[in-house]
């Protein structure tokens, strides 16, 4: 692997294990979080702190966690629909809390292909708002994945219809599931978001999306995972 996107690199740890797995690589981290990094190049690493969207605009309003920086998201519809404030059987209710937004600057995939190469990998994980970053992807690249959670499945079908459209044929699924037991279509992670995990099997979209559909309880709110696409 050559050169990596990681798009929404919190605390760095999944670029980390990149490094780890690909000494040799390059790696493009971004985040809209301005407490956690400053841009700039680190060795193999380019930081950059932007919101990765749908097109390139001067502000968008980004909602910051400041306890659990993980889910601080631009997507409203996250904050007022996910589990940490509507709860599940692993959360209370309102577990988390988002400050009032800041102003950041987007960019899109497609300009960071631009100013950076194409990716071997891109990885995203935005809380919500990974569909704003797959519209700005106008041409196929190689092996992408990106978050998803049961309670928005419509972010999970959406972004996936988008690749598609983009000529991804093959998708899987990687899943954090209530039980361990097997399910058809889903890889089992206990983590969830293992870093570089690779599913199991691969599937054109509306085969796995009927696998999807048959394993997820939205109301729920316990399940989720990665999507990979190639």
């Amino acid at each position: 692997m050559n050169l990596v996107f990681d798009i929404g690199c919190n605390v760095g740890e999944f670029y980390t294990k990149c490094l780890q797995e690909y000494p040799d690589c390059k790696v493009v981290a971004v985040d809209a979080n301005h407490n956690l990094l400053t841009e700039g190049i680190r060795g193999n690493i380019t930081l950059v702190n932007a919101l990765v969207g749908a097109g390139e605009v001067d502000h968008v309003d980004f909602y910051i966690e400041p306890r659990q920086s993980g889910i601080s998201t631009a997507s409203r519809s996250f904050i007022e629909n996910s589990r940490f404030t509507k709860g599940s059987e692993n959360l209370r209710p309102n577990s988390a809390f988002w400050a009032h937004p800041v102003k950041v600057k987007v960019v899109t995939l497609d300009s960071l292909i631009k100013e950076y190469g194409t990716p071997d990998y891109i990885k995203i994980d935005v809380e919500g708002y990974e569909y704003e970053v797959l519209r700005g992807l106008t041409s196929k690249q190689k092996t992408l994945a990106f978050e998803w959670h049961e309670e928005d499945l419509e972010t999970l079908f959406s972004g996936c219809d988008h690749l598609e459209n983009l000529g991804y044929t093959e998708f899987g699924i990687t899943a954090y599931l209530p039980s361990e037991t097997s399910v058809e279509g889903m890889t089992f992670d206990s983590r969830g978001d293992s870093y570089l995990l690779e599913p199991k099997e691969f599937f054109p979209w509306a085969q796995l999306k009927k696998y999807v559909l048959s394993e997820t309880i939205p109301e729920r709110r316990v399940a989720y995972g990665m999507l990979t696409a190639k």
